[in-house]
């Protein structure tokens, strides 16, 4: 349609010779901005509103449209003005009046928000507009004025959910705990097992530290819907919070039996195993999360720790090489297989694959182990030699003192070893690791 009515208008006409035209050409430059703002081009999208505006001034949705696009650019000075023309034309559109009531809201212009979204009698216009002005309220700490709102609310519609969200929330914030819990319960026995009430008195505990109060919050939703999923996934967090592991696992695997495919219940369950030090069963979790998700590349990396503890390093290897380079763990893979060919004493290949993680992820830490790989390898005054270089640019790093002192010590070159391990003492008298080393020594 745009582009029939273009072709059709020879440049140079004037819109008086075309009567058509002249009627179309406001809906014309509407399509125009709004094909232009589906394309993300919403400078030029204006422009075609404000050319359809000047051609029909007193469009309520045209100047609605403007004002929109105005704030998603974040002119909201511009936006306002639009949005004001629209409210004088049609003073009854409560979209309007809602959308004003953001603006203002975002310029924190409480007054004007007020006068736009309350009627003459100084009532909300709506459940829409109250919840609105309850956000405003709380967000500039009028919280009287909030409660009250939230109050009008309840009583305006007490079959609704809104009001009792916003009086707890008012109460929460003024202090009141238990008249928000009071709240709260009073919308369960209109609402009785509406599982978002849970979920805000089961919040308001957790926020005060309540964690048992939250998990007899879950165990009363459980008892309504014994097998709801996200339910028994906050109770496993709460028992874990509490250190309740015993506890944990048993919800836990019960999430797993009734949601074989919930893989943050399968993995819980194999970090637990992990903890604990059962390292079988931890594997077994993993290798089935994996086959359900390959790509789990964290998953993956922790598949190749278990395996490396439980000795079986090639398989390790495998793990820790299925990790792409561009995933954070890319760097942490590479240094524990390097910590597999050190403690296999195949000290080139250990030093290849740090050589390799510190290209991806230089490090001190890096830095220190490639120094002591190499000290290892017999390469002591190429060791050294790398730590000078990182001393002269690090000065004052006392790890790098220390490392140095350590490979002086390896090389037999004892009295070397002490006189920089006295260094790094005068730096940091506490230092645990010199302070070993020279008791250890003497």
């Amino acid at each position: 349609l745009v582009a029939g009515g273009c072709a059709s208008w020879a440049p140079g006409e004037s819109s008086r010779t075309s009567p058509a035209l002249e009627e179309t050409a406001p809906e014309l430059d509407f399509l125009v901005g709004r094909d232009l703002e589906a394309e993300g081009r919403l400078e030029e999208a204006l422009e075609a509103y404000t050319r359809a505006l000047s051609k029909d001034p007193e469009s309520v949705y045209l100047l609605k449209r403007a004002a929109e696009l105005s704030a998603r650019q974040n002119r909201l000075a511009e936006a306002v003005v639009y949005a004001e023309r629209a409210l004088e034309l049609e003073p009854e559109n409560e979209g309007v009046r809602l959308f004003l009531g953001t603006l203002y809201r975002f310029r924190k212009d409480v007054a004007s928000a007020e006068r736009v979204l309350r009627d003459e009698d100084g009532q909300p216009l709506n459940e829409d507009a109250a919840v609105l002005l309850y956000g405003i309220y709380a967000d500039n700490r009028r919280l009287g004025d909030a409660r009250t709102l939230a109050e009008w609310m309840i009583d305006t519609n007490p079959d609704g959910l809104r009001g009792y969200f916003a009086l707890a929330d008012a109460q929460e914030k003024l202090g009141d705990p238990a008249a928000s819990e009071a709240t709260l319960r009073t919308g369960l026995e209109r609402h009785p097992g509406e599982l978002a009430l849970y979920a805000a008195l089961a919040r308001g505990r957790r926020m005060r530290g309540d964690r048992v109060g939250e998990i007899a919050i879950y165990r009363e939703v459980l008892e309504i819907h014994p097998q709801h999923r996200s339910t028994l996934q906050a109770l496993a967090e709460a028992q874990l919070a509490l250190e309740r592991t015993e506890e944990a696992v048993e919800t836990l695997e019960v999430l797993e039996s009734l949601y074989p495919e919930d893989l943050r219940a399968r993995l819980r369950l194999a970090f637990i195993e992990f903890e604990r030090g059962n390292y079988e069963v931890a594997e077994e979790r993993f290798e089935f999360a994996l086959e359900q998700n390959p790509e789990e590349y964290e998953v993956v990396y922790f598949l190749g720790v278990v395996r490396w503890r439980l000795g079986e390093d090639e398989a390790a290897i495998a793990a820790f090489d299925r990790v792409p380079v561009e995933h954070d763990r890319f760097a942490e893979a590479r240094t524990q297989i390097a910590g597999i060919y050190e403690h296999q004493g195949d000290f080139e290949r250990a030093i290849a694959e740090v050589e390799w993680a510190r290209e991806i992820h230089d490090s001190r830490p890096l830095d220190l182990y490639l120094a002591s790989l190499r000290a290892k390898a017999g390469d002591l005054d190429g060791a050294l030699a790398f730590l000078q270089q990182l001393l002269d640019e690090s000065p004052d790093d006392a790890e790098i003192l220390y490392n140095i002192g350590v490979i002086h010590g390896e090389a037999k070159q004892i009295d070397e070893a002490i006189r920089y391990m006295q260094i790094v003492l005068g730096m940091n008298p506490d230092h645990a690791g010199a302070l070993n080393y020279v008791g250890y020594t003497w």
